[in-house]
């Protein structure tokens, strides 16, 4: 799914749809300056995907995520990426570093959420704005052999 506000466009996939445990979900985020000028990313708190994923049930019920770590003090210069027009910065969110137990089988969809309006950062070229990505679905199937990456098994 790619999204695109004040141009920076992110693209997020679920690069594992189905799995055998929560612990292999695997996420991937790329951002990249749709722009002609450099653009600021503020990624302080880009590695936490415990802040900026939502993940629920396809019933909709929420999941519960792990604990967030104890986010960093925004300095206004720490945490930011500088992205020349057509760059790109990737981050990736794996399941065991989201998930404080093992989730049971079933369908499960996830969203993606990153706002930076307010920081201490006065750079006029820091982006500021909100993308939220739409629910995007994985399965966690139990299965008695592996399970490649089109859900088959092998």
């Amino acid at each position: 799914m790619k999204i695109e506000v004040n141009h920076l466009a992110v693209e997020i996939s679920v690069t594992t749809p189905r799995i055998q445990r929560s612990d292999d979900l695997q996420i991937r985020v790329v951002f990249t300056n749709q722009s002609s000028n450099e653009m600021v990313l503020n990624a302080l708190f880009l590695d936490f995907g415990t802040i900026l994923l939502s993940v629920r049930k396809s019933d909709t019920t929420s999941v519960p995520m792990g604990p967030p770590p104890m986010p960093p003090i925004d300095d206004g210069k720490t945490g930011r990426i500088t992205l020349q027009p057509g760059q790109s910065a990737t981050f990736k969110y794996r399941g065991v570093n989201l998930f404080g137990r093992e989730l049971p089988h079933g369908s499960y969809q996830l969203r993606f959420a990153y706002e930076n309006q307010e920081s201490a950062n006065t750079d006029a070229r820091e982006w500021k704005g909100l993308i939220q990505s739409d629910w995007l679905a994985f399965d966690i199937v139990r299965t008695a052999g592996p399970v490649n990456q089109s859900g088959s098994k092998l």
